[in-house]
């Protein structure tokens, strides 16, 4: 897949790789409590949530330079964070169409790489 893919990096300032989940839905992420769905650009939706994960420190200052990133690369159009909350972040990856991806874990820093395919 290298060479073919959009990819996204998400680097864990803890040194360690948390846990995660990611799949793909058929509709946009609502956010709890709201009626209108969350609007990311794209026609599918990827969803990753990372356990134990925070975006903020203790002091309440964000480890992230923005929650929302406008991407356009060929297959990813854009990334937002969606949630943090009980140690839990999860991010929702707007996507032209839903496709194979890959996900790399890597070390030093630690990191997850997610490929996917254009």
């Amino acid at each position: 897949m290298a060479g073919d893919t959009d990819s996204i990096t998400f680097v864990f300032s803890e040194g360690r790789i948390p846990g995660y989940h990611i799949d793909f839905s058929d509709a946009p992420y609502r956010k709890r409590n709201a009626i209108e769905p969350l609007k990311v650009k794209g026609n599918a939706w990827m969803f990753i949530k990372f356990s134990p994960a925070k975006m903020h420190t203790e002091d309440g200052g964000a480890t992230i330079a923005s929650a929302e990133r406008h991407l356009n690369y060929p297959n990813l159009k854009e990334a937002e964070a969606v949630f943090e909350e009980n140690d839990q972040v999860a991010w929702v990856l707007g996507l032209d169409r839903r496709t194979e991806y890959r996900v790399k874990e890597l070390k030093n820093p630690a990191r997850i790489v997610v490929e996917i395919k254009r």
